[in-house]
């Protein structure tokens, strides 16, 4: 009796994995439609999954990302920058770099391109933190975190995550 009873939560689990999995498919397969659905917060439920149909897009939709976050203007252009910094993208460090060098721009975008640098190169991040970690504004605070090295700036969502499309 225990076996079966193990048995119904697996396969129920399975489908659930199966389902999520043929959902997000469609992201993998364009990166057009994941932007698009990215850009419309297609499926998303909480602000945690507004980056999930770029994740599971992966590199493909990258270029799309860098070239849309050069727009001061774009809709939800912290989590694509903040995308780029959880996937590691090293192609979008020079885009990222300007906008943080940028005093034109919104301090809450220069702080989340830091934090993007620092996901992807630590010791790039901390260099340019030293220059902004006096300031008061959030930029600052911000630049502090990356000096000191805190943890909290290293969190990122999993692609796992993503697929599952799982809100925490």
């Amino acid at each position: 009796m225990k076996s079966a009873r193990l048995v119904v939560p697996a396969v129920v689990l399975g489908l659930l994995v199966f389902a999520a999995a043929s959902r997000w498919r469609q992201f993998q397969e364009s990166p057009e439609r994941a932007y698009q659905a990215f850009l419309n917060r297609e499926g998303v439920t909480g602000e945690d999954e507004t980056m999930d149909p770029l994740i599971v897009a992966g590199d493909k939709v990258v270029p799309m990302v860098i070239e849309g976050i050069k727009d001061k203007k774009m809709k939800l252009r912290g989590y694509a920058i903040e995308f780029l910094g959880n996937g590691s993208y090293q192609q979008a460090l020079p885009v990222l770099e300007l906008i943080l060098g940028d005093s034109t721009e919104d301090e809450y975008f220069r702080s989340t391109a830091l934090q993007a640098i620092y996901l992807i190169d630590s010791a790039k991040a901390r260099r340019h933190a030293q220059i902004y970690r006096k300031k008061t504004d959030y930029l600052g605070y911000i630049a502090k975190q990356v000096v000191a090295n805190d943890p909290s700036l290293q969190f990122r969502r999993s692609y796992a995550d993503a697929l599952m499309h799982r809100h925490y």
